[in-house]
């Protein structure tokens, strides 16, 4: 399962229950180049990368970060989950795994 940036975009975007309206607000964009985003249609430079990770409440690495395809569908969907949560929060789900696997 390896998503295209703009699959993550659009993933992370709702996500968050985001319209691209709104994430275009947030880039001070206008939609079609969201939607250009999305669809892998508008090259995406290193900077736009930083603004769009900030826009969405990741880091820039969530775009870049891989899933085995050897993962199961379970691993997936943990990571992918896991990927879309601030810092802070990946901190306290850590936490929880660590508990539970205990």
């Amino acid at each position: 399962m390896s998503a295209s940036i703009g699959e993550l975009i659009r993933i992370r975007r709702e996500q968050l229950n985001m319209t691209q309206e709104q994430l275009a607000e947030r880039l001070n964009k206008d939609v079609t180049t969201v939607s250009a985003y999305e669809r892998g249609k508008a090259k995406l430079n290193s900077d736009k990368l930083v603004v769009l990770a900030d826009a969405l409440n990741v880091s820039v690495g969530y775009f870049f970060a891989e899933v085995s395809e050897k993962n199961s569908d379970d691993e997936k969907e943990l990571l992918m989950a896991f990927r879309s949560m601030d810092r802070d929060m990946q901190k306290k789900a850590l936490a929880v795994v660590k508990c539970l696997s205990a």
